[in-house]
């Protein structure tokens, strides 16, 4: 169908929509070369409307969580990290938890910015002894990782554990999640992951003697929401 305004050719409607698409793609490549003018649309406006909500952040490290019957100890402590980011650290020189547990050179670390969230804790020279049973190892780390990608949460982590030693036996790491060696008295679980959509916590190591003592060793935990934007 043929249209006619005072003073012009004629002209169809679709060949407006070619030239209104063409405005709108020259006005995207005059923004992404770092230019604009009136001849083509914002294209911050085009694609899509502010965010609803921004990314938040989540974390958390610890060199030492123990519950020795009633009695609970924490050490290397980063303590929960902010929602709108930032970064955290404990370390320590020795750690202790006498009757328990020994180690030397303790670190725990959590940040979060730039739509990534990441913790991680280490102790090194680690001895265990509970109720006749003896853990070390000479290094005890695990770390964990949030992040988003194309507006989805993408959660990663793991953890060292080198010459592990469990009642004098020599125990070989696969690098498994949820590694577990049982004993009569317990049980001794290594690189134990847990989490869900968005959220990851890793503990490198982890020593429980029936219902009355659980040692968790370098846990480390990450967590993230990633901005939402509305439809135009």
């Amino acid at each position: 169908m043929a249209w006619r305004t005072a003073g012009a050719d004629n002209f169809n409607v679709g060949e407006i929509v070619k030239r209104n698409l063409l405005l709108g793609v020259l006005g995207v490549s005059r923004a992404a070369c770092g230019t604009t003018d009136s001849t083509g649309p914002n294209p911050a406006f085009l694609f899509r409307n502010p965010p609803a909500s921004g990314t938040t952040y989540g974390g958390r490290a610890t060199v030492v969580s123990s519950r020795v019957l009633l009695v609970k100890t924490t050490l290397g402590d980063t303590g929960p990290l902010a929602a709108t980011g930032g970064s955290l650290q404990s370390t320590l020189l020795t750690v202790s938890v006498p009757g328990v547990l020994a180690g030397v050179v303790a670190n725990a670390a959590t940040q979060g910015g730039n739509d990534m969230a990441s913790s991680a804790a280490t102790v090194s020279n680690l001895s265990v002894g509970l109720l006749g049973l003896g853990v070390s190892a000479s290094l005890v780390a695990s770390n964990t990782e949030a992040r988003c990608v194309n507006g989805a949460p993408v959660v990663s982590g793991g953890s060292e554990v080198a010459n592990l030693v469990i009642n004098g036996a020599t125990v070989t790491v696969t690098g498994s999640p949820n590694q577990t060696i049982y004993l009569p008295i317990g049980r001794v679980i290594i690189n134990e992951q847990t989490g869900s959509a968005g959220n990851i916590t890793v503990s490198a190591l982890r020593v429980v003697v029936g219902g009355l003592t659980d040692v968790v060793i370098s846990r480390s935990q990450s967590s993230i929401s990633c901005a939402v934007f509305e439809p135009m």
